[in-house]
């Protein structure tokens, strides 16, 4: 789910081949002094007038949990016509996209999202029908997280540094989408697969289990990472202003893909004109490949990204007889610049492994607090929502996953997961709604403790709620709590770092004397994400088998009033008018 894949965005250029001729020419005065000195002067400007983007990360739902770094326009031109494609990158101006290129950037989301749907609302039930017991089945989700933690940051770097002639985005989209579908390929075809494979004739799938769980931590990694570079390549691209328009594009596409995979799920395609396509799962999967691959396309065909041109390449081209207008400020303020730029220096740094654990080390006393608080906010959403369909199935329909194929209870097990479906659909939209509401209106008129706090009070009373009702039409609306919590824990952290940003005092809190930027900040809220996830996968199995399925609710409920109680009394906002953040000490 959610919102990594954090670090300096190079401005890039594409070289014509004009312009390679350009930059053969400039080699001959390499060694002259006018050449060394105009070198000096251009990369001055660049660090001046060429700022970065600030990524941030996947689990991230809506616009208002993105925030990023705008370049100040350049005022640099050239003489020779040929190089204002090298210029313009230098600058802040890109085309204007229309709104149908803009929906087409972020159509793969949609698709990724219908995937990601059918994982959570099947999973469970399918790894009950092949006779996993319920104290091991929610380790399938263990392995994803783990993976996520190690391996985001490293992607992110990696897309950040990507030279390939297909752009810097497109190719790591192209390559999760390709393993997410894979996952949503094994998850919905494994029990096929696992007759072809030898299943038939053991009494246990050992296959079909197996691919399950590689489906799920296929299906969950890529997803998660996909994010970050769908979301990248929308800031590259697009101006400020189409930004903007893109980010809520895509949080609507978000929202609206998890809505259409939660409907297919809950249809019982057993008895349609369909059914000539094989049984429910192969169904299913045929439609989830038609949906995906035509959203895949759509955004890779969407733009042509500019390749990646190293540093020194982009200097060297910047030469003397190209610049006529350089800024009347600019001799004046390259060296003032100097100094400021080294203190951000650091913050502009691409996220690496080092630098992240590092900043666990030396933590504010503000952040420490805050992740606590996010952390008990994911445990709430995860412990319920993974194993929703399956609580509806067996405690409200009283069916039974174990039981023949033909029999009373299977049939009403089947009926429970299709209605668990179709309750959390309602919470899907409520998460795309209250993002609206929350960035729009609740955030001008109350402030942010009131907003955090309230979304976890509200998801606590509709957990007891649902734990006291068995009419299933009862349930559904209060099911919609999930999508608010869902909605706090993506935006409002994030809010509250970019106002602890602003405090130098709390950026000066970082390793080896370097300041802390809010990429860092940002990877360690994504992965309180996966942190959140490995507790929930390795500890609800053996809490459901013990306890009943109604222990989720319970479960749920516990970590949400738990974050309440740390709202109210530890977590420190910008907002506090009896706490400065100048004062910050480690917790």
């Amino acid at each position: 789910m959610a919102d990594s894949q954090l670090g300096k965005r190079s401005a890039s250029a594409m070289i014509s081949s004009s312009l390679k001729s350009n930059y053969r020419s400039a080699t001959a005065f390499e060694k002259t002094p006018s050449f060394r000195s105009n070198l000096s002067a251009n990369y001055k400007f660049q660090k001046r007038y060429v700022g970065s983007n600030l990524i941030i990360n996947r689990s991230l739902r809506s616009k208002s949990a993105i925030n990023f770094l705008k370049r100040p326009q350049s005022r640099l031109t050239s003489k020779n016509s040929d190089n204002s494609q090298l210029f313009n990158d230098f600058s802040d101006d890109k085309p204007k996209r229309s709104f149908f290129t803009l929906t087409r950037i972020g159509m793969v989301y949609f698709g990724i999202e219908v995937l990601f749907s059918l994982e959570i609302a099947l999973t469970v039930p399918i790894l009950l029908k092949l006779k996993v017991p319920e104290e091991v089945y929610s380790f399938v989700y263990f392995l994803s997280p783990l993976i996520g933690f190690i391996f985001q940051p490293v992607l992110g770097v990696m897309s950040d540094r990507c030279q390939s002639k297909w752009g810097r985005r497109r190719p790591f989209i192209l390559v999760l989408s390709i393993f997410a579908f894979l996952g949503a390929s094994f998850i919905l075809n494994a029990y096929l697969i696992g007759q072809w494979l030898g299943d038939k004739n053991s009494q246990i799938p050992k296959f079909a289990i197996f691919l399950v769980g590689l489906g799920v931590t296929f299906l969950d990694f890529s997803a998660d990472s996909s994010d970050s570079p769908l979301r990248a390549l929308l800031l590259d691209v697009c101006n400020t202003e189409d930004q903007d328009t893109g980010l809520n594009i895509h949080a609507f596409l978000g929202g609206t893909g998890g809505a259409i995979g939660y409907i297919l799920a809950g249809i019982d395609w057993t008895n349609t004109f369909f059914s000539f396509l094989g049984d429910e799962m192969q169904i299913l999967f045929v439609f989830a490949a038609v949906i995906f691959i035509s959203t895949l396309i759509a955004t890779l065909t969407s733009v042509k990204e500019i390749p990646l041109v190293l540093e020194e390449e982009k200097i060297a081209l910047l030469t003397k007889n190209d610049i006529t207008n350089l800024p009347d400020d600019f001799e004046e303020n390259c060296d003032a610049d100097e100094t400021e730029e080294s203190e951000d220096n650091d913050e502009d740094k691409p996220v690496t492994l080092k630098m992240l654990y590092q900043s666990v080390l030396k933590m504010p006393k503000e952040l420490i607090r805050l992740l606590v608080c996010n952390l008990l906010g994911w445990l709430a959403f995860f412990s319920t929502s993974l194993f929703f369909t399956d609580f509806i199935g067996q405690a409200i329909y009283h069916g039974d996953a174990s039981a023949p194929l033909n029999s009373t209870e299977f049939g009403l097990y089947n009926e429970g997961v299709k209605m668990g479906c179709w309750c959390l659909l309602t919470y899907s939209l409520m998460s795309a709604i209250s993002a609206v509401i929350l960035e729009k209106f609740l955030m001008e008129k109350f402030s942010t403790r009131t907003l955090y706090f309230f979304s976890y009070l509200i998801y606590a009373v509709c957990c007891i709620g649902i734990y006291y009702q068995t009419n299933v039409y009862i349930i559904m609306p209060l099911c919609s709590s999930i999508g608010i919590v869902l909605t706090a824990v993506s935006t409002l952290p994030y809010q509250m770092l970019s106002e602890f940003h602003k405090d130098k005092k709390y950026r000066s809190q970082s390793a080896a004397g370097t300041k802390r930027g809010l990429g860092i900040d940002c990877s360690l809220l994504s992965s309180i994400y996966f942190l959140a996830q490995t507790i929930v996968s390795a500890i609800m199995s053996v809490i459901t088998a013990n306890f009943g399925n109604y222990s989720i609710l319970i479960i749920g409920a516990l970590f949400s009033l738990l974050g309440c109680f740390w709202i109210a009394l530890f977590v420190i906002f910008p907002e506090d008018p009896t706490k400065s953040l100048s004062e910050t000490e480690n917790f």
